[in-house]
């Protein structure tokens, strides 16, 4: 009954657009009967046919990904599976022009990732465990030990703010009442953690699934590149390929350097914090290293657990974790982006900065990462506008008047 009800609805919505579509011809006709020969919309009937065919389409995708199931789990992994091969191309490239074929190449940079992993779970491996397992049993008395601090630092400068016009019992209240939410909100949190590993493994499929789609996209490359471009109208394939190469260009050299700077933060962040004898050293490396990508604001963030847990332990290191952090991003900034990621975005860091900061407000951590890839994107679009406004011509513009 439920399925029968679905195909109803579907039907509905189909019913709808093809009124839609209706009314939007016979306007144009009726607007056609009163104006010149110079002035009348014409529409091919191929071309009102695949826009129908578009629109339904697209109706059809929206419902089933709303339903959700198994086909928006199939078309993430497909999407995971493009992500990867867009990474790895640059490699299989740069292989097939040393004489070895994509499929070789393919299964010799699968085989060198499962080495580099292999290699990761051996040696730092059961350190990550280790650190995970103690910081999920030590939680609750790091909370503990952050309230204790925050007390006494509060009756150690309450004194000098007595006299401002501030409910501080109020403050304090809310503090309190805060840190055991904060408790319950983290035993919540770890519970769904691990619920989602248990759904995780049970579709462990799809991970087996991402490699295999991802092989097949890069070996047979050619034949994709090939189909997607058979598919784009004459008219505008020599725009639309440039203009994908213009965006291929700028955020391919972005996102695979932010990688790598992104690794040289966890790397040497775990290496500083381990030295100076920081606990957790490697899962804050972790932390420090994926939240860089988030320009500015991301360094900012990495830093705050290093900090905690330097408190925590023994104040004085505190200055040396700001000194190593401090050093750490002086490199990066100044000689390890230079040189890996360049000037390939080219925008301004107040519009980086606007930016991620509206990203976040409307997507969260999402719209923080996909900020300059997104501005980028936008700003090779303008450019390529503003080139093609720039050689139009006034006889290509049709009169009002």
């Amino acid at each position: 009954m439920e399925t029968f009800l679905n195909m109803l609805d579907y039907m509905k919505s189909i019913f709808i657009t093809l009124l839609l579509a209706l009314g939007v011809y016979y306007a144009i006709v009726a607007g056609n009967f009163f104006l010149g020969d110079r002035r009348k919309l014409k529409i091919k009937k191929r071309t009102a046919v695949k826009v129908f065919l578009s629109f339904v389409i697209a109706i059809f995708l929206y419902r089933v990904l709303a339903a959700g199931g198994f086909i928006n789990t199939l078309l993430f992994t497909i999407a995971v599976a493009i992500v990867l091969s867009y990474f790895l191309n640059p490699l299989v490239n740069m292989l097939e022009k040393k004489k070895i074929g994509r499929g070789l190449g393919i299964l010799i940079i699968y085989l060198g990732i499962i080495l580099m992993f292999f290699i990761l779970f051996k040696t730092i491996g059961p350190r990550i465990g280790d650190e995970i397992s103690s910081l999920a049993r030590n939680l609750p008395r790091y909370i503990n030990e952050i309230y204790d601090l925050s007390v006494g630092l509060y009756e150690k400068l309450g004194p000098q703010i007595e006299n401002m016009p501030i409910d501080i019992a109020s403050i304090e209240e809310s503090i309190a009442s805060g840190f055991d939410n904060l408790k319950d909100v983290l035993g919540s949190s770890i519970v769904k953690v691990i619920n989602s590993s248990v759904r995780f493994v049970s579709r462990a499929i799809n991970l087996v699934l991402i490699p295999v789609f991802s092989f097949y996209f890069l070996k047979d490359k050619a034949k994709y590149k090939a189909a997607i471009v058979k598919s784009l109208p004459k008219r505008y394939r020599r725009d639309i390929m440039g203009l994908g190469r213009d965006i291929d260009e700028v955020l391919g050299q972005y996102i695979r350097g932010q990688l790598i700077v992104c690794l040289f933060i966890g790397v040497a962040t775990a290496l500083a914090l381990l030295f100076i004898g920081v606990d957790f050293a490697i899962i804050i490396g972790m932390f420090a290293g994926i939240f860089n990508i988030i320009p500015y604001l991301g360094p900012i963030i990495g830093l705050i657990p290093a900090l905690i847990f330097a408190v925590l332990e023994d104040p004085t290191k505190v200055i040396w974790v700001i000194a190593a952090i401090t050093i750490i991003q002086q490199v990066e900034s100044n000689f390890v982006t230079p040189k890996i990621v360049g000037k390939s975005v080219g925008l301004h860091p107040t519009v980086v900065m606007v930016g991620v900061l509206i990203g976040g407000g409307y997507f969260g951590l999402v719209g923080m990462l996909l900020a300059v890839p997104t501005i980028a994107t936008f700003r090779v679009l303008y450019r390529f506008m503003s080139e093609k406004i720039s050689k139009m011509k006034d006889e290509d513009i049709i009169p009002l008047d």
